[in-house]
């Protein structure tokens, strides 16, 4: 990866995380610009990169929020850490009840 191509995702994982807490509001390109300390310029450019990718989109307003799609993506997580939880703890009461039914005998 080309050392441009990483200073931009560095820059567009900065907007995103600056944009979580503001999704429903959604933020300026000025005010991304002074929370990130990146020049207005290049936080549209990234902006545009990450609506490219269904990322974020532009409000009626013109302000900048974030898209169902990273909130799917970290759902996505979310429920996959609570499965391998209820796997985790199904394993574990089978071992138990094994335990038990051994002492049994």
């Amino acid at each position: 990866m080309s050392r441009e191509r990483q200073n931009q995702l560095a820059r567009c994982v900065s907007l995103v995380t600056v944009l979580a807490p503001h999704i429903v509001s959604g933020l300026s390109v000025t005010e991304l610009a002074e929370k990130t300390g990146l020049a207005a310029p290049v936080v549209c450019r990234d902006m545009e990169s990450l609506a490219s990718v269904g990322w974020a989109g532009k409000l009626e307003s013109g302000r900048w929020a974030l898209t169902t799609k990273p909130i799917s993506l970290a759902t996505a997580c979310d429920l996959a850490l609570q499965n391998a939880r209820e796997r985790q703890e199904d394993f574990r009461r089978n071992v138990t009840a094994g335990a038990f039914r051994l002492m049994e005998v």
